[in-house]
């Protein structure tokens, strides 16, 4: 009878909290971002960054889709409702997608507005959509205490899926100073031992009163500590109280004036790279074309991939963006003067800086996180083209070479590979078109061992059985090529069909022109300096066929190329 009990109080212990599950899944979202044009663009950046070498930040990228987060309905002390979330779950998007359990079933709410972010909180409002009313989640109105009973709630993912998730742990700290929010002095958060993944970003930290199974907020779950255990972090519902009534009285996050963020700006210009970072926008590096990130990833700096590869790409590719302006800047004696700033909408400015001479124009716009740079100008720019290009790259790349137009002179050395064949020389010009394409034109001059047209006992024999004599040939060459760029490294397999004609030596005293056609492949390898100048070196093996009846020997056909060579 006391098993029976004991089975019935069991039952009963999990039907409850089973039903307490339930019911929280009705005031706990996942939340997406709802733009398919910007996944579309973040796919794009992340191949490029493959393309390039990196591999996991490109892939954490092109996987931008499928990435979620945790929100839940919170009615405030004003007695006002909304989605409470983390201001990163919605960084970069004006409206996201609600799913949510509504009456059991699981129901999604596409374009729900971001009504609010701030940056140095990290804590987002959306709005609720008007077809639901779900149970909103209300603030604890007691102090709390490091012991306490918590529990986190959210959707994490296992692989690409989230999957309901309720932790349980303690408060091991109601109030630590992290030293990572805000720009000078840290939030006071909240370290507590309940279950945070990947996932769980904007879910809240809840508690229960005694003898009281309701949930109430005491936190906005935003991350853990990776290297330590059970280390986890909330912003206090004091901060969430403050941001509520932030907009409720239209106070924007970032009060800063157009003119006062102009001149920080340029101050920062003024300082590193490392300064200018903060205030490049995720919609100004998603403008940029793969050509331009490509050039700057191979111009950056060991810290910046560094960034890119161990900390966050997006972080990564903002310290590479502000990297090449401080460049420009520098290669121009940085010498920096504000021509002009003018106001182009309420939350929208545009500043023209001269830079020894030289004009680059900014546009500003104020974002929850700040003030960004959104577009950059070069003013005196002389052609119709994109006019966002920090440098121009339209002639180099990174990974595959798209270059447009590329000149080569080369100076070879011939090796001999043949009995009769001496050391000789290689000039030639080449010309690329589209990345692919080549043209060239050579000149060889090659010395053979030829031997002596007089027999011993001749008046003219003078004792020698051979003879070194010179021959020479022109070639016009038409094939493909295929750069590909490491780094600052480059490496171009290259193969040419050839036609022409020359003058080989027979004996002293004649010689056959023979004409012909062949081929020459080989690769280069050269190394390519800032200003766009490669200098390389190539091996190339030379092959004719000749067409005619010169009675040319074996010596003619086969020839081998080391050269060193200049491209621009």
């Amino acid at each position: 009878m006391k098993k029976l009990n004991l089975f019935t109080l069991s039952l009963l212990f999990f039907s409850f909290t089973n039903l307490w599950s339930t019911n929280l899944k009705e005031s706990v979202a996942i939340i997406r971002h709802d733009n398919p044009t910007l996944d579309s663009l973040y796919n794009q950046l992340g191949l490029t960054l493959q393309n390039n070498g990196f591999i996991t930040a490109g892939k954490t990228l092109r996987n931008y889709e499928k990435s979620f987060g945790s929100g839940f309905i919170y009615q405030a002390n004003s007695g006002n409702t909304y989605v409470v979330t983390n201001q990163h779950v919605v960084s970069n998007v004006d409206a996201v997608s609600l799913q949510i359990n509504v009456n059991g079933k699981n129901t999604t709410f596409t374009n729900c507005p971001v009504l609010y972010a701030h940056p140095n909180i990290d804590l987002a409002l959306i709005q609720v959509p008007e077809s639901i009313s779900n149970k909103a989640l209300k603030i604890y109105a007691s102090s709390i205490k490091d012991g306490q009973e918590v529990f986190s709630a959210g959707y994490p993912g296992i692989g690409d899926k989230p999957l309901w998730q309720l932790g349980k742990g303690v408060i091991s700290n109601k109030e630590v100073n992290t030293g990572t929010f805000g720009n000078k002095d840290s939030l006071l958060v909240i370290q507590h031992t309940a279950q945070v993944d990947a996932g769980n970003s904007g879910g809240p930290l809840l508690t229960k009163q005694p003898n009281d199974s309701t949930y109430y907020v005491v936190g906005v779950n935003t991350w853990k500590v990776r290297l330590r255990e059970n280390t986890n972090f909330s912003i206090r519902t004091t901060e969430l109280e403050q941001v509520i009534n932030w907009y409720e009285n239209k106070q924007l996050p970032d009060s800063t004036t157009f003119d006062e963020a102009t001149q920080e700006f340029i101050n920062s210009l003024k300082e590193d790279y490392i300064a200018v970072a903060p205030y490049i926008s995720m919609s100004y590096i998603l403008s940029l074309s793969s050509d331009e990130i490509a050039y700057m990833l191979k111009n950056s700096r060991k810290e910046i991939y560094h960034a890119i590869r161990n900390i966050d790409p997006k972080t990564g590719l903002k310290l590479m963006v502000a990297n090449e302006l401080c460049n420009k800047i520098n290669s121009n004696n940085g010498n920096i003067l504000l021509e002009n700033a003018t106001i182009i909408s309420p939350k929208q400015g545009k500043c023209e800086l001269l830079i020894n001479k030289k004009s680059l124009c900014f546009v500003l716009e104020q974002t929850a996180n700040g003030w960004k740079v959104v577009q950059i100008i070069n003013t005196k720019a002389k052609t119709k083209k994109k006019q966002s290009q920090l440098v121009n790259t339209e002639s180099k790349a990174y990974g595959i070479d798209k270059s447009k137009y590329t000149n080569f002179v080369e100076l070879g050395l011939s090796l001999p590979i043949a009995d009769k064949q001496l050391c000789g020389l290689n000039i030639a010009y080449h010309f690329s078109y589209f990345t692919y394409g080549l043209v060239g034109l050579n000149m060889d001059i090659n010395q053979y061992k030829v031997p002596n047209a007089y027999f011993p006992g001749h008046p003219y024999y003078d004792g020698e059985s051979e003879k070194n004599a010179f021959g020479f040939g022109f070639n016009f060459d038409l094939g493909a090529q295929v750069p590909v760029a490491l780094k600052q490294f480059r490496i171009t397999p290259y193969a040419l069909a050839s036609a022409g004609t020359g003058k080989y030596p027979i004996s002293h005293e004649n010689s056959t022109v023979p004409f012909y056609v062949g081929t020459r492949c080989g690769s280069r390898f050269g190394y390519e300096f800032h200003n766009e100048l490669q200098l390389y070196l190539a091996l190339e093996y030379n092959y004719r066929h000749i067409l005619n009846e010169s009675n040319v020997g074996n010596d003619f056909p086969h020839h081998l190329f080391l050269k060193v060579g200049l491209e621009w």
